[in-house]
């Protein structure tokens, strides 16, 4: 599991500078139909995730998925909108105890930046999120994140494609105080960075 990577200091939160969900922060279209691909966009390229590949390994609209202990659930809103959030620094609203934070996601290339833990009590931690590239399945897997599963092709804008290549869902866990309450959570600002869910510890 990453640790936190700074020491804890004082910070207050207006409630209007909280997001209510992840799903408010969502600014990227990465999964797509095979039928409809040119709505996608998640690698920069006009590429995305299909849809019917992530059936094919049980990632469903709504489904939960455990991992570490977290749990976490895949995104509900419809093919050809925003279902992933691509940095942006955003923070989102949390709500609970836990000894681990989760993070589901995927990264163009290997990618990292800062997320900042906020707890109730005004008191911040940050720390380090790195995920892997989202392609291919013999790319080495570093930064702290575990593989959670792997689609066997990706849709390109005229269609689908790469079959076999392997595109992979990773979560990263990062220990928290168990004895403070989480309020919101700071995203990172780098764009390569896609968060498909997150959650606290069972």
């Amino acid at each position: 599991m990453g640790g936190p990577a700074t020491t804890e200091a004082t910070a207050q939160l207006t409630v209007g500078a909280i997001q209510p969900n992840l799903a408010a922060a969502f600014n990227n279209v990465g999964i797509t139909a095979d039928t409809n691909p040119g709505a996608g966009n998640f690698d920069g390229y006009g590429n995305s995730w299909s849809e019917q590949a992530l059936a094919e390994v049980g990632l469903l609209p709504g489904v939960t998925i455990g991992h570490d202990g977290v749990d976490y659930t895949w995104p509900t809103v419809p093919r050809g909108t925003a279902d992933n959030a691509a940095g942006g620094a955003a923070t989102v609203k949390l709500d609970g105890q836990s000894d681990r934070l989760g993070i589901l996601g995927s990264g163009i290339g290997q990618a990292g930046g800062t997320i900042t833990i906020h707890y109730t009590d005004g008191t911040t931690t940050d720390a380090q999120l790195t995920f892997p590239n989202w392609c291919c399945t013999g790319d080495p897997i570093t930064g702290g994140a575990d593989l959670v599963t792997t689609a066997r092709y990706r849709n390109t804008p005229s269609g689908p494609a790469n079959f076999g290549a392997g595109y992979r869902v990773f979560a990263q866990t990062i220990p928290i105080d168990p004895s403070k309450h989480v309020l919101a959570l700071t995203l990172p600002t780098n764009t390569s960075v896609h968060i498909f869910a997150i959650g606290l510890g069972h």
